[in-house]
């Protein structure tokens, strides 16, 4: 029985990272290139901005924190981002438990930069990758006016 487990932890468990997920669209290579790594955010944007309507101009950088739980295999990832106004330039996962815990309260961050004028929604899911964006128990969606 304790083999099966075992089995079945290093086959599906161990080997996910959904950080990384080619389907969610998750913390990619798009962040920021090595060397470049300070970031001023023009607005942040949390959890409780949720269903808002905000203003940027072209150049402005709007950093989002959302907090998720270390070890459950829920992550927060990108649903949809129309990168014809918003790119993303950074992510920062924080373990906000403290250095060396696990499993303790992570706060995820992105900065995103505007890139052209027009209306924009940042729409993020939190959902387990192998239950799917369908399952997304957690919701952001904020519309952004850029001028």
């Amino acid at each position: 029985m304790i083999a099966r487990i075992l089995f079945i932890l290093a086959l599906f468990v161990l080997p996910y990272q959904p950080a990384y997920a080619d389907d969610a669209k998750a913390l990619d290579n798009r962040s920021i290139p090595a060397g470049e790594d300070t970031v001023t955010a023009t607005k942040t944007l949390t959890m409780a901005d949720d269903g808002g309507e905000f203003g940027l101009s072209v150049g402005e950088i709007v950093k989002v924190e959302l907090e998720s739980q270390g070890g459950t295999g829920f992550s927060w990832y990108e649903d949809g981002l129309d990168e014809r106004y918003l790119k993303l330039i950074k992510t920062e996962p924080e373990n906000m438990a403290g250095k060396g815990m696990v499993g303790g309260p992570v706060m995820d961050v992105w900065y995103y930069k505007a890139v052209s004028s027009g209306d924009s929604v940042l729409s993020m899911l939190y959902y387990r990758v192998w239950e799917g964006s369908g399952k997304a128990v957690k919701k952001f969606r904020v519309k952004l006016h850029i001028k």
